[in-house]
């Protein structure tokens, strides 16, 4: 999961703007813009995330931030228009935003495994973060950047997919004396 999404977010951070000068012609200064949409929507999806992870749970905000990235990356991919580059940066951008936070959360339940899970997830994370954007690169060199999103769907569908894994530990119920 943490790897899915840093590889979505490290991609959009990345390669975004170009993508939509090369891909769509826009002007550099509108697909800079874009990209501070991306992360302006990753820092208030982030903010806000709290309450929403309380409210519905890991597996449902993994969920849901996959859609939002699958429906934000085809938008950017399909639709040329200039409003479609401002809902996909914002989808995309909030949908990868929790994916790592959660991914942390999850690997951190076991007590006895913690740091080592922690280190290790967020060491991949890191990676898919650095190397990821680098083959999104070495595609969109040979098929544009546009096409070279469409793996960043397939990969967001198996993260929907395998949303479960980060289901929170049963919580055993405290007993009304000791509350």
């Amino acid at each position: 999961i943490a790897l899915s999404m840093s590889l979505m977010e490290g991609t959009g951070s990345d390669w975004l703007s170009l993508a939509l000068v090369d891909g769509r012609g826009f002007a550099n200064s509108f697909a800079t813009l874009m990209v501070g949409v991306f992360f302006v929507a990753m820092v208030v999806t982030r903010a806000t995330g709290s309450l929403v992870l309380m409210r519905d749970g890991r597996v449902a905000v993994i969920r849901g931030g996959a859609l939002l990235c699958i429906v934000g990356i085809v938008v950017v991919i399909l639709v040329p228009a200039p409003w479609a580059a401002v809902v996909g940066a914002v989808l995309w951008g909030a949908g990868c935003a929790l994916g790592f936070p959660v991914g942390i959360s999850a690997a951190a339940d076991d007590p006895e495994h913690a740091v080592k899970s922690v280190a290790a997830v967020s060491a991949i994370a890191y990676g898919a973060y650095l190397v990821g954007p680098m083959l999104i690169g070495f595609l969109g060199e040979h098929l544009g950047l546009l096409r070279a999103f469409w793996p960043l769907v397939a990969i967001a569908l198996l993260c929907f997919a395998i949303a479960g894994a980060a289901r929170e530990p049963a919580r055993a119920e405290t007993a009304p004396a000791e509350r």
